[in-house]
């Protein structure tokens, strides 16, 4: 502990970057289709999915020093999503 809290007058004697997260895993996945109506008219479905593998990727840590959960990682990104749509092109 006596390494993140500087004396008064210094400026502290932790090495920079001395806190790393773990690495992010995220793959997409996006599948597209279009289907010609007419000479004009044309149709796009899409699929996407987001977080394909539903890794968990952790962003934040307990910086406070005085907390019970001191350097816990407590927050992820977003779970899969699935997002579909349709978009009508003339």
């Amino acid at each position: 502990r006596a390494a993140f809290v500087p004396r008064v007058g210094l400026i502290g004697n932790v090495a920079r970057n001395l806190i790393e997260m773990p690495g992010t895993q995220n793959f997409n996945l996006s599948l597209m289709k279009k289907i010609q109506l007419t000479e004009r008219l044309r149709l796009q479905l899409r699929g996407e999915v987001f977080n394909l593998f539903n890794h968990p990727n952790y962003r934040t840590v307990v910086t406070n020093l005085s907390a019970s959960n001191f350097g816990a990682l407590t927050q992820t990104d977003d779970p899969r999503v699935f997002q579909f749509g349709l978009k009508v092109l003339f």
